[in-house]
Parts: structure tokens; C-alpha cells; sequence
């Protein structure tokens, strides 16, 4: 409505509408952080980034070089066992259910 009544455009009246909104009530900044957060955790999962919390995301402002090891291989998060190789008298059945209550804890 302003838009039409006063001349100005929807972006600028947009931004004072949100002013207003952090000036009257600065829980909505507050709130504001967490949500973006929250979102940038859930794209990072979605894309098969792992982020372990907010804190990681705060950090990334801060980088000003990426280095990788000689390959040039970023892991994707996903473990798997390839070969179990039993010793000491133990069997493979064994060492899987001994692993298994281990990851369980």
C-alpha cells in the first residue's frame, strides 16, 4: 500500500518495514540467527556436506585459504568397511559384533 500512497519503491519501503520490525521487537533479530543457521546446516546436509554446528558455519567468514592434502580428495562422510582381518583367536563375526557395540555407545 505505501508503495501506491507515498511514490516510493517496494524494496525501500521493504527495509523500513523490516527496521521497524527489529526496532519495535528485538527478538526478531534474535530469532533471526538461529533460523539462518538452522538453513544453512539443512543445504549443507541435503548437498552431502556434514556440518556439526553453527559455530562451523560462524568460522567459515574467517577462511582466507583452503588447502588439501597431495591427492586433492575431499571425503564425502560416508565410512564403509572394505576387508576385516581377523587375529588373536578372534573370528570376523566376532570383531564386526565387538565394532558394532562400540559404534552403538
Amino acid at each position: 500500500m505505501p508503495p501506491i500512497l507515498y511514490g516510493a519503491s517496494i524494496t525501500d519501503w521493504t527495509y523500513r518495514a523490516l527496521t521497524l520490525l527489529v526496532i519495535s521487537c528485538p527478538c526478531a533479530l534474535v530469532i533471526s540467527t538461529p533460523v539462518s543457521i538452522v538453513s544453512a546446516i539443512t543445504k549443507g546436509t541435503k548437498n552431502g556436506i556434514i556440518i556439526k554446528g553453527g559455530e562451523y558455519i560462524e568460522e567459515l567468514a574467517r577462511i582466507k585459504e583452503v588447502l588439501f592434502d597431495k591427492t586433492g580428495t575431499l571425503t564425502e562422510g560416508k565410512l564403509e568397511i572394505n576387508e576385516v582381518q581377523a587375529c588373536d583367536g578372534y573370528d570376523k563375526a566376532e570383531i564386526l559384533k565387538i565394532a558394532c557395540s562400540i559404534e552403538s555407545k
